[in-house]
């Protein structure tokens, strides 16, 4: 008997958040349903898909069956607009917040639940609600993402692990339990993962150049190298001329300006064009350490001091 899996299936559209959390763990569930088909046939539930795809244009049979089973594992559908739990929605209402995730439809008030991120609902009506398409809804998650990604509090986190990590293997171990916290809740509320986030951020980016910028920024942020140039935290750099520029060590990379923050001598900070920044090899750090200490050693305050101790030990 089926009415069990059509049990688990009508539990899963309850407590799924969106689409996508429903096809993996609808996949999950009947992986073991499946299996003795594959054991029986050796066919996999992919190959019935693609053979049902391929004929069911030339036999009814076929395409009535192929239609009963994608009725009974669609996700499916709310309200006189068909939208799907979790879908983005943009809402046509004064003072209200703009962009929302569909949780239910309320047949007797005809009214859509709209939950807002970090907090808030709203029930509106169809009239008011206008679905974004597969594109505009991805992008409102990749810029949710970034926001997150590039506060003061999340930038500050990740450089202090990219300063505690030996390499980008250490650091990508270190990462996982820090984004839960930074992007667990938006994740949560669009029922999406990162890995998915990136995965169709790539692959769609290819013919978007909005969705493939958005992308580029989330993955720069999360490498354990910074800006374009892949410098890392701490590196002593040299600003300017060759042999002439002013030195210097990476502090951050600042994405809304699109620069280093690079650290100087004098204590200060500088913000610096990818273009106009080199990181130094050893034996230039150690020559440059050496032309510090000699420039430090001729300034007249400290002659002066030097002098008065010789005085003082004559």
């Amino acid at each position: 008997s089926i009415e069990p899996s059509l049990k688990q299936l009508a539990h899963l559209r309850q407590t799924c958040r969106s689409r996508l959390d429903f096809e993996r763990r609808k996949a999950e569930q009947l992986e073991p349903l499946l299996e003795p088909l594959r054991a029986e046939h050796g066919v996999t539930p992919e190959w019935v898909e693609n053979q049902s795809w391929a004929f069911k244009a030339e036999n009814d049979e076929i395409a009535e069956q192929c239609a009963s089973i994608e009725s009974l594992l669609l996700f499916g559908s709310m309200g006189p607009l068909n939208l799907e739990k979790g879908s983005c929605v943009e809402v046509w209402e004064p003072d209200k917040p703009t962009i929302g995730v569909v949780i239910d439809f309320h047949e007797a008030s005809g009214t859509y639940n709209i939950r807002f991120f970090p907090h808030g609902m709203l029930a509106a009506r169809p009239v008011n609600l206008r679905k974004l398409d597969n594109c505009k809804q991805l992008v409102h998650i990749q810029k949710q993402v970034l926001a997150a990604l590039l506060s003061t509090e999340a930038m500050a986190e990740l450089d202090s692990i990219r300063g505690s990590c030996a390499g980008p293997d250490d650091f990508a171990n270190k990462l996982a339990s820090t984004l839960d916290v930074l992007l667990g809740p938006i994740l949560e509320h669009f029922g999406v993962d990162l890995p998915t986030v990136l995965e169709i951020g790539e692959r769609v980016g290819k013919s978007n150049e909005e969705i493939a910028r958005l992308s580029r920024k989330i993955q720069a942020a999360l490498a354990f190298s910074l800006g374009p140039s892949g410098l890392s935290l701490g590196d002593h750099v040299e600003v300017g001329d060759t042999g002439m520029g002013e030195l210097g060590f990476v502090r951050s990379w600042d994405e809304g300006r699109e620069n280093y923050v690079v650290g100087i001598p004098s204590g200060g900070v500088i913000y610096v064009e990818p273009s106009n920044i080199r990181k130094l090899s050893e034996l230039e750090v150690a020559r440059g350490v050496e032309r510090q200490i000699m420039e430090a050693l001729s300034t007249e305050p400290l002659r002066a001091t030097l002098d008065e101790a010789r005085r003082k030990c004559n």
